[in-house]
C-alpha cells in the first residue's frame, strides 16, 4: 500500500502535541480529531480505526490507538 503525501506530516504533528508516543487513548485521540471519545469508540468498533483493546471488562472497554493508525485515519479522510 503506498503511503499518502500527508501520512508522516500528520503522524510529526501527533507526536509534537502528545510527545513520542506511539499508543494514543480514545481521550487524546478525540482531542486530536476535537470530537467525542464515544466517537472515536464508534470508529474502532465499526473497525474504521484500528486500535488494540487493552481491557474487555463489559461495558468499560479500554483501548490504545496505534499513532500510525491514527495518522493514516486523518490522512485517508482528507
Amino acid at each position: 500500500m503506498r503511503e499518502n503525501q500527508d501520512y508522516r506530516e500528520v503522524l510529526a504533528d501527533i507526536k509534537l502535541d502528545f510527545g513520542d508516543i506511539k499508543m494514543l487513548t480514545v481521550n487524546q485521540a478525540a482531542e486530536l480529531l476535537q470530537c467525542d471519545p464515544r466517537t472515536i469508540k464508534a470508529l474502532i468498533e465499526s473497525r474504521k480505526l484500528t486500535a488494540v483493546d487493552i481491557a474487555t471488562t463489559g461495558v468499560n472497554k479500554q483501548y490504545r490507538i496505534p499513532a500510525a493508525s491514527l495518522a493514516r485515519f486523518i490522512t485517508k479522510e482528507n
